[in-house]
């Protein structure tokens, strides 16, 4: 017996263990790979969600419009972002992610300057860059077949699921866009007494110290002296091109996390082409896009994985989006302090992404999904209770003062379960998909996902009436409502796979 394993051994056949063993280990180059998706990932998500925190107060304030209309504006970079994940997951599978990630990255930077420059005030201008920005939302399409491939499938749900801690750059957003936009504690606009201590120097234009033009209205100042610096020229401290410079970097503006951000796509654009490579092992499609696209449309996964993650990636993009927005109008919150929580539940919905992943790895992904699912329906049904509903009207309120934290402790949960949803359900369409097809089923999923967080938006939007005190809860019993659904789906698919791994056993 041991003479017979030791000749098999010399014998130079692989045994079953050794050969799972080898199938199982990840190449050298794949956790940079990886890092690389991620990162491109996380800046263009950063890039997409970028309106978002605006929409409260600077765009919906300073525009006067109502709150359907400031919804559609930050839900029209969703809307493209998850409809142009179709093509760019079937480019991704021909071209592959080492080109894509770079040309998406470059792309985005010209709607996201056109917004810095042009969009303050200008609501067209606002909805055609907006338009252009969900191009960065279509990195996702791009990045779940890269790392698929450079990954085998005992390890893809925990890589995939790494990768989409990249959503986290929606957190980024939310923590710095309005403190870039609001300024930092520099330079500040004049007081009355300032002005007319400098006016024998410095006088500005008519109109240059209103609130959307404090860069061009604060002069550079002589430490010395407490004045306006002198330009010898004119014998006057009228801002100069310097000035501006100055001013422009340090007091505040609605410019500076456009400019911020596009400056990251385009260091990371760089970096992407210079260290990215696609998987050597990467399979190419043969067929025309037009055959793929119809083979992935036939493909059950498609159709049951969409809905997955309509309700799971789309209850996350929603709440992404308009989280803030709810927080301000059914609690009171201010803007900034509604962006630092909306910061919170990203965060929380970030970490349980790969966890979801690496559950899907160790057991059945629609098992995982089952679960998760479940503790978001529940937790939506709690929600609907609450601040701005109909239901509190009727007696029902489970979250208000008497129950302290109540709303905190849903949200939290919420974020947890879909975070888990949104891994897991890429880790099944990975377990029930060919390599070669993976970035086209990729592009239809995540087009569901994206476009589940577009409706729910204009849904709260629509329904709400701050005169009358109606409703932000029709959005969360219907959230409920679908995730219940959903539930009821992974059910149906746990069952039906539990068949075949016994017909396989």
């Amino acid at each position: 017996m041991s003479a017979h394993t030791s000749t098999e051994k010399s014998g130079g056949t692989a045994s079953p263990a050794a050969a799972a063993a080898a199938s199982a280990r990840v190449p050298g180059k794949a956790w940079l790979m990886l890092f690389m998706a991620f990162l491109g990932f996380g800046i263009n998500f950063w890039a997409w969600a970028l309106l978002t925190p605006l929409g409260p107060k600077n765009i919906q304030t300073g525009l006067g419009l109502s709150n359907f209309t400031e919804a559609w504006v930050v839900a029209i970079p969703v809307v493209v972002g998850s409809i142009g994940r179709i093509p760019i997951g079937a480019l991704t599978d021909r071209y592959g992610g080492r080109v894509m990630f770079p040309i998406v990255s470059f792309v985005t930077i010209i709607p996201i300057l056109v917004l810095a420059f042009a969009g303050e005030h200008n609501l067209t201008v606002l909805f055609i860059a907006g338009f252009f920005l969900g191009i960065s939302g279509t990195t996702f399409a791009v990045g779940i077949p890269y790392v698929n491939a450079w990954f085998p499938p005992a390890k893809r749900g925990l890589a995939v699921g790494l990768f989409g801690v990249g959503m986290g750059g929606t957190a980024i957003s939310a923590l710095t866009t309005l403190k870039f936009a609001n300024g930092f504690q520099g330079l500040k606009t004049p007081t009355a007494a300032q002005l007319q201590n400098w006016a024998s120097v410095w006088t500005p234009a008519p109109g240059a110290c209103s609130a959307s033009n404090r860069g061009a209205c604060v002069p550079i100042l002589d430490p010395a002296t407490g004045m306006p610096k002198i330009d010898p020229t004119t014998g006057k401290a009228s801002p100069n091109a310097t000035a501006f410079l100055h001013n422009f970097i340090v007091s505040p503006s609605w410019k500076m996390p456009f400019i911020i951000c596009a400056i990251a796509l385009a260091v990371y654009g760089i970096l992407a082409w210079l260290i990215m490579r696609d998987a050597p092992n990467r399979p190419l499609p043969k067929e025309s896009l037009g055959t793929r696209m119809a083979w992935t449309l036939k493909m059950p996964i498609t159709w049951l994985g969409s809905a997955m993650y309509a309700i799971g990636f789309g209850g996350y993009v929603a709440f992404s989006v308009y989280l803030p927005t709810y927080l301000n109008k059914g609690y009171g919150i201010v803007p900034q302090d509604a962006a630092n929580k909306l910061a919170i539940f990203v965060i929380i919905a970030v970490i349980m992404r790969p966890i979801g992943g690496w559950l899907s790895d160790r057991f059945d992904g629609a098992r995982v999904t089952a679960v998760a699912f479940f503790i978001a329906a529940v937790c939506a049904y709690i929600q609907s209770t609450g601040p701005g509903g109909n239901l509190v009207k009727a007696g029902f309120n489970m979250n208000d003062a008497a129950v302290p934290g109540v709303g905190t402790a849903i949200f939290l949960i919420l974020a947890a379960a879909l975070g888990i949803t949104c891994g897991a359900v890429f880790a099944l369409v990975a377990q029930r998909t060919e390599v070669a097809k993976v970035g086209s089923v990729t592009g239809v999923v995540g087009a569901a996902g994206g476009l589940g967080g577009f409706i729910p938006p204009l849904m709260m939007g629509g329904f709400y009436d701050g005169k009358t005190g109606a409703s932000y809860s029709i959005g969360f019993l219907l959230l409920g409502i679908m995730a219940t659904l959903v539930f009821i789906q992974s059910l149906a698919m746990m069952r039906r796979r539990a068949p075949a791994k016994a017909a396989a056993a």
